[in-house]
């Protein structure tokens, strides 16, 4: 079960990472799903298996993106470094 769970994880990243180049480079509203499977790489169906909507993609993007930023300012809080140390690190992420 663990190697089926890490394929659909690495899948998702796959699309996320080309859904974010698709939004940078066209924004949210001109991108089309078919520009993100063709940046995927993926079929159309294979997009439409993990996400059912432009809108359900985004919207997992921008969790990810915020999970992501979450767990590393956890990582510098929990750090042993000096406040003020462990501060400048929250500033600069």
């Amino acid at each position: 079960m663990a190697v089926e769970e890490d394929r659909i994880t690495a899948r998702r990243a796959q699309i996320f990472e080309a859904a974010a180049a698709v939004f940078a480079r066209q924004g949210y509203h001109n991108a089309r799903m078919d520009d993100i499977v063709k940046e995927s790489g993926l079929s159309k169906g294979g997009l439409y298996w993990y996400f059912k909507s432009k809108e359900e993609l985004a919207t997992g993007l921008v969790h990810q993106m915020l999970t992501h930023e979450s767990e590393a300012m956890e990582a510098i809080l929990n750090s042993d470094a000096p406040a003020a140390e462990r501060l400048q690190h929250l500033v600069r992420a």
